[in-house]
C-alpha cells in the first residue's frame, strides 16, 4: 500500500507539472477570445477521443504486447500509451510559439499572486461557478451505478450508461462551440445550465423506473455537463487580462494552477455530501434497500445537483466578462 501510495504521489505531482504550464498555454497562443474558445473545444475533443481510445484499446493492445490477458496486459498497454503521451508532450513544449505579449509585471511571489487572484472579480465569480458545477456533475454521475444497482437493479446497463455519456460528449462540443461563436460564453453557460435544470425537474417529477429511460435521461445531462465545462476553460484565459486591468499584475499558471486545485476541493466535497447524504436515508452497500432509504437517495440525485447548477447561474451572472471577454488592455505610455 505504501508503494502504491508513493507511486500514485509522484505521478500525479509530475502530472500536475505539466498540467498547469500546459493550461496555461492557451492565453498565450492567442488573444483572441472567439481563438481561445476554439482551443478549449477541440482539446476537449480531443480528450474525449482519447478516453474511448484507451477504453476500446487498453486490453487488445495490452494483450498483443504481452500474450497475456492478465494484469501484465493493462500494464504493457499502459507503459506503450505512457510512452506515446510523453513524445506527444516533448512535441508540443519544442514546437509551441507564443503570440500573447506580456506587457503587465508578473508578481514577485506566490502570496502576491494569489492577492492578485483575490481582486480578479471574473476569475473569483468563475471560479465560484465552476465548484458549484463540478459539486453538482460529480454528484450525479457517481450516483449512476447506485442508481443503476439498487433501485433499477441492472448494474451492467451503468456500465453502458457510462460508455455512451463519453461518446455523446464527442458529439456535443462541437455543437456548443458553434452555439458560442453566436450568442457568447456566459449566456452559454446559463443555456446548459438551464437545460440541466429542466432536466432534473423532469426526472424528479418522472418516477423513472426503466433502464432505457434512465440512460436517455443521462445521456441529455452528459450534453449540459460538456457545454459547461467547455464554457469554463474557454472563459478562463480571459479572466487574466481582466485581472491585469483590476490589479495591474500579469498571473497565469496561478490562474490555472489554482483552478485546478479548486477543482479537486470541489469533487472532493461532492464525494463528502453524496456519501453523508446516502448515509443519512440509510444506505448500507451491497444489501436490498428499504423503500425510504431508495427514495432519500433518489431525492439526492435530483436536489443536489438543482441546487448546486442553480448556484453556478448565481455566479455566472455576477462575471463580469461579457460576450466579447476578453477586455483590450490600454497601452502603456513611453
Amino acid at each position: 500500500m505504501a508503494s502504491v501510495l508513493g507511486a500514485h504521489l509522484l505521478f500525479r505531482t509530475a502530472y500536475a507539472a505539466v498540467n498547469v504550464p500546459y493550461l496555461a498555454m492557451t492565453a498565450r497562443i492567442s488573444a483572441d477570445p472567439g481563438d481561445r474558445a476554439f482551443v478549449a473545444g477541440m482539446r476537449m475533443l480531443f480528450g474525449t477521443a482519447a478516453a474511448v481510445l484507451v477504453a476500446l484499446c487498453t486490453v487488445p493492445v495490452g494483450r498483443w504486447l504481452t500474450g497475456s490477458t492478465a494484469s501484465q496486459a493493462y500494464f504493457g498497454a499502459a507503459i506503450l500509451f505512457a510512452t506515446v503521451g510523453a513524445i506527444i508532450l516533448m512535441i508540443v513544449g519544442l514546437t509551441y510559439r507564443e503570440c500573447t505579449l506580456i506587457e503587465r509585471p508578473i508578481p514577485r511571489s506566490v502570496k502576491a499572486a494569489l492577492v492578485s487572484l483575490a481582486g480578479n472579480r471574473a476569475y473569483v465569480t468563475l471560479s465560484a461557478a465552476m465548484m458549484a458545477m463540478i459539486v453538482a456533475i460529480t454528484v450525479l454521475n457517481k450516483s449512476v451505478l447506485y442508481y443503476f444497482k439498487y433501485l433499477l437493479n441492472d448494474p451492467e446497463a451503468g456500465q453502458l450508461a457510462l460508455a455512451s455519456m463519453g461518446i455523446v460528449s464527442g458529439i456535443a462540443i462541437p455543437l456548443w462551440m458553434l452555439l458560442g461563436r453566436v450568442i457568447g460564453m456566459r449566456a452559454l453557460w446559463l443555456i446548459a445550465a438551464g437545460l440541466g435544470m429542466i432536466g432534473l425537474l423532469l426526472f424528479g417529477a418522472v418516477d423513472v423506473h426503466r433502464t432505457g429511460l434512465m440512460q436517455i435521461f443521462l445521456i441529455g445531462m452528459q450534453v449540459m455537463i460538456v457545454g459547461l465545462n467547455f464554457v469554463f476553460w474557454a472563459m478562463l484565459p480571459n479572466t487574466i487580462e481582466y485581472g491585469e486591468q483590476a490589479t495591474g499584475f500579469h498571473v497565469e499558471g496561478t490562474v490555472f494552477g489554482v483552478a485546478a486545485l479548486l477543482q479537486r476541493i470541489a469533487i472532493g466535497l461532492a464525494t463528502a455530501i453524496l456519501g453523508w447524504s446516502f448515509w443519512s436515508v440509510g444506505f448500507v452497500p451491497n444489501v436490498e434497500q428499504s423503500s425510504a432509504t431508495l427514495s432519500g437517495m433518489r431525492t439526492t440525485v435530483v436536489v443536489v445537483p438543482l441546487v448546486f447548477l442553480a448556484l453556478s447561474c448565481v455566479a455566472m451572472l455576477l462575471n463580469p466578462l461579457g460576450r466579447e471577454s476578453a477586455p483590450k488592455l490600454e497601452a502603456e505610455p513611453a
